[in-house]
């Protein structure tokens, strides 16, 4: 479940803002007009700071995630106090995704885990039984056999 690019922005806005400071650059061309690359366009090549802008973008969306199922561990963390997590956009894609941890199939070996302990007690309750009806089929041969 992704977040509306509204929201996304929402979540450290500088970061598109530097992106698009050093898209710029490669709009503009690097033109060099002789006197030299000045210190604001050496930076514009920082292939680093790039890298680290690309990534928190990726990151917003994942804080964006990780916050719905965060909010319900801690509820009392003061991050919720920020206005994102007050937004309506914000509110409805909490919503969309607590819906869409409610479909999700747990792993088979899980399902198995939870099922054992009614599998053992069904079964003691099986066992039980038929150990009741053997020893009754038991004590009713013994008697007809002494009747013979």
């Amino acid at each position: 479940m992704l977040p509306s690019r509204s929201l996304e922005q929402a979540v450290w806005p500088w970061v598109d803002e530097w992106l698009a400071w050093f898209d710029s650059n490669a709009e503009a061309g690097s033109g060099d007009d002789g006197k030299g690359e000045g210190e604001g366009e050496a930076d514009r090549q920082d292939l680093a700071a790039q890298g680290f802008l690309r990534l928190l973008q990726q990151l917003r969306i994942i804080l964006l995630q990780d916050s719905v199922v965060m909010r319900r561990e801690f509820p009392a963390h003061p991050i919720w106090a920020d206005p994102i997590f007050a937004r309506d956009d914000y509110l409805a894609f909490a919503k969309d995704v607590e819906l869409s941890l409610l479909d999700v199939e747990k792993p088979e070996e899980i399902q198995i885990r939870k099922a054992l302990p009614a599998i053992v007690e069904r079964l003691s309750m099986l066992h039980q039984s038929l150990a009741r009806d053997i020893n009754e089929w038991g004590a009713e041969t013994r008697q007809r056999l002494d009747g013979i």
